[in-house]
């Protein structure tokens, strides 16, 4: 019993030393879509507001998304009209931003 509870406190511990993830919200017309061919950030999307959280002030569709194929179509599709979306976004530890949610 003891054993469990210990590493049951120690896993605790652990997760809750882990540095947190901060989530913003941004709006705007898209002023720039930009497609890479390596790496996990091979489409990005930039807003004709300021992503202040950001680095590079852009935003990325994670390709092993399930909806990635959603996203990319429907932010193409809102940067062709000229449309004004929002996102929803998770600062990842590397400072980029990983789009989680998109409206048109």
């Amino acid at each position: 019993m003891f054993k469990k509870i210990s590493i049951f406190a120690l896993s605790a511990a652990l997760l809750g030393s882990q540095p947190a993830i901060a989530s913003d919200n941004y709006s705007g017309t898209i002023t720039g879509i930009q497609l890479v061919d390596t790496g996990s950030m091979q489409f990005r999307v930039t807003l004709s507001s300021t992503m202040t959280n950001c680095d590079l002030n852009f935003a990325f569709v994670e390709t092993s998304s399930a909806l990635f194929s959603a996203y990319s179509a429907g932010l193409m599709t809102a940067y062709s009209q000229g449309k004004t979306v929002n996102l929803q976004v998770n600062r990842e530890t590397s400072g980029y931003c990983r789009t989680y949610f998109a409206s048109y």
